[in-house]
């Protein structure tokens, strides 16, 4: 897939959101559906990659459903006063609807962060607010707390990994309940802190030694805006008004 600028990704996606919530039909968010699919294809981005991210969400959908089909269509309310109700296929469709929204909405961040990476929104989030450092606010540090954590979180989950296959191997225990893993969670949460806190220390002795607040900033990476990025928010601001038109 051709190469686009971060900034114009994110600016796509947040157009794709506005389209997602704005249409309240069953139809369109099935077609919404497909054109997701057709993405994820075409950015040849691995679906099962995608389906990881949100495995775990994507179980509260039927729940979602259920829910919204008790309390939107009056079933519930019709079994305690009548005793019986046979609920058509249309009272299906809005709740069907709502939760094929969800869904799509799901998916699509998920891609989106595959399709962009978290740097990469990170840098675009930050170009665009880059100019309120005019305004005294501390741009610059409220974003190197965010780069510093989303680069930590990565080495703290490889180090719980660590700590959990090490107690699996010393208690020989092989697989282990839910609720036994939530008990010996305890034992390794401690070493886990004290990891955490001595990089933490490292992490900011590194950062003293180097200056950090005292010299200008440079930047690993400098996004800039090609013909092809410009080319690719208009086609996108002029697919997205022919839409909103068609409302």
């Amino acid at each position: 897939m051709v190469s686009i600028d971060p900034r114009a990704k994110i600016l796509w996606a947040i157009g794709c959101i506005l389209i997602i919530f704005s249409y309240n039909i069953l139809f369109a968010q099935i077609l919404i559906s497909a054109a997701i699919f057709l993405c994820i294809k075409i950015s040849d981005i691995s679906f099962k990659s995608i389906y990881e991210n949100i495995k775990y969400i994507i179980f509260f959908l039927p729940i979602t459903l259920i829910i919204h089909f008790l309390f939107t269509t009056g079933y519930l309310v019709n079994i305690f006063k009548h005793g019986n109700f046979i609920p058509s296929i249309n009272s299906f469709i809005i709740p069907l609807t709502f939760t094929l929204r969800l869904a799509n909405f799901m998916f699509l961040m998920s891609w989106v962060v595959k399709w962009v990476n978290s740097n990469g929104i990170l840098d675009s989030i930050y170009l665009l607010l880059r100019p309120l450092r005019k305004l005294k606010l501390p741009v610059d540090d409220l974003f190197q707390i965010i780069f510093i954590a989303i680069r930590f979180f990565p080495i703290l989950q490889e180090e719980y990994k660590r700590l959990d296959m090490n107690w699996k191997n010393y208690s020989n225990t092989g697989a282990l309940s839910i609720k036994k893993k939530v008990i010996n969670l305890q034992d390794i949460l401690i070493p886990l802190m004290i990891f955490s806190f001595r990089r933490s220390e490292t992490l900011a002795t590194a950062m003293m030694i180097r200056g950090y607040g005292k010299q200008q900033r440079t930047y690993y990476t400098h996004l800039k805006l090609q013909s092809k990025d410009i080319m690719f928010i208009l086609f996108s601001l002029c697919f997205f008004l022919l839409i909103i038109i068609t409302l």
